[in-house]
C-alpha cells in the first residue's frame, strides 16, 4: 500500500489475519474511523480480525507490504 492509504471500515464473513512484511499497518476496531483508536503494528506484526467484527486499517508515511 502506498504511503497514506486508508481502509474504510468493514467486516468480512472469515477471520482475516494480517502480517506486516515491511512499513507500519495501523488497524482500528468499529463503525467509525478514528485514527487515535487504532494500534500500530510494525513490520513482523500480526493481527487477526474475527468474523463480523467491523475494522478499518491505514499505512503511515512510508509504503506498507502486508500478508493477508
Amino acid at each position: 500500500m502506498p504511503a497514506g492509504y486508508g481502509i474504510p471500515p468493514h467486516l468480512h464473513k472469515a477471520s482475516e489475519n494480517v502480517t506486516v512484511l515491511s512499513g507500519a499497518f495501523f488497524i482500528g476496531l468499529g463503525e467509525k474511523f478514528d485514527q487515535s483508536r487504532g494500534q500500530e503494528l510494525p513490520a513482523g506484526g500480526f493481527v487477526s480480525v474475527p468474523p463480523n467484527h467491523a475494522h478499518y486499517a491505514w499505512v503511515g508515511g512510508m509504503e506498507t507490504i502486508v500478508q493477508v
